[in-house]
This record gives structure tokens, C-alpha cells and sequence, in this order.
């Protein structure tokens, strides 16, 4: 039997002499540009953050129009940066602060439907309820986790495999 042995010893030197940190942060960042198609989808599909709301969290689009893609030194970062956003990922509970009644008024006309007047006094209820309750969390990050890093790790792979094809572009 004739045969020849390739082990990663033998490759050392030729492994320091290629510098793939480069193509790495390039697939990093067009994967993450690439995964916020699903955010926008897991947002849509988010459940209830209670038993008498709808699926979704798009009220006013404003979460969903929110989530980027940004350039890191380490690669990058996708975000949404609503102040509001740890509260649908993460949900809430207000048992020492009651929310916002201005804005839950408004949230009234536009989800219910009611008037400026029976959103105002609808809102000290809804209030009282999520202060009672709290919201349940929507996971829009944590259910999409897994389809975020495949779509980065396809990326990565396909910049890594064009730097060893044809160099560092």
C-alpha cells in the first residue's frame, strides 16, 4: 500500500500564513444583513403577550421596521433598538410600576378601535391588568436563534470558501 499523511502539524505554516479574519467578518455581516427577513417573519408570528392579544408584534410596525444589522469589530451585531423591544422579547412583569397610561391609550385606538375619550378611560384598566398579570415574553430573538445562525454560518462558509478560491477580494 502506498500512501501519504496529511495532518494539521504539516499544515501549520501555511495555516498562519492565511488570514481569514477578513472573509470571517464579511460573512458575519452579510449573514446578519441576510437573517433579518426571519426576524421580520418571527415578529409577525410572535405569540400573544397575553391571553387577549393578537399573534404578532406589529402594532404600529415600528418594532418590526427596527430591527438592523450592524458592523462590529468582532463582526457584527443585529438589534432592535426600540426602548420598548427587551419588553416584547423578554416580557414584563410590573408589579411595582404601573405602565405608561398615555400610551396605552393610545395602543387602545389604534388595536381597539375605541375613541381619544374611552381610550383614555380604558387605559387606567389595562394598566391596572399588566401591573396585576404582567406581559409574557414573545421571543421574537430567542425563536429565531437557531435560523439566524444558520443563514451566518451559510455566509461565513461561502467567504471563506471565495478567499481560498481566488484570495482576499
Amino acid at each position: 500500500m502506498s500512501s501519504i499523511t496529511f495532518d494539521l502539524k504539516s499544515y501549520y505554516t501555511y495555516l498562519q500564513s492565511v488570514d481569514l479574519m477578513p472573509a470571517l467578518k464579511r460573512g458575519i455581516y452579510s449573514g446578519a444583513l441576510a437573517s433579518l427577513p426571519i426576524l421580520h417573519e418571527k415578529t409577525e408570528g410572535a405569540p400573544p403577550a397575553s391571553k387577549h392579544g393578537g399573534i404578532g408584534a406589529t402594532n404600529t410596525r415600528a418594532y418590526l421596521k427596527a430591527w438592523k444589522a450592524r458592523k462590529a469589530s468582532f463582526g457584527a451585531v443585529i438589534l432592535n433598538d426600540k426602548p420598548y423591544s427587551p419588553i416584547i422579547e423578554d416580557g414584563a412583569t410590573y408589579a411595582s410600576k404601573i405602565p405608561p397610561k398615555k400610551a396605552l391609550a393610545e395602543w387602545a385606538q389604534r388595536r381597539l378601535g375605541l375613541s381619544k375619550d374611552a381610550a383614555r378611560a380604558a387605559a387606567w384598566p389595562i394598566a391596572k391588568a399588566i401591573a396585576k398579570r404582567g406581559l409574557r415574553a414573545r421571543n421574537v430573538l430567542k425563536n429565531a436563534r437557531k435560523e439566524l445562525k444558520a443563514v451566518v454560518h451559510q455566509d461565513i462558509k461561502k467567504e471563506i470558501d471565495l478567499y481560498l478560491t481566488q484570495g482576499n477580494p
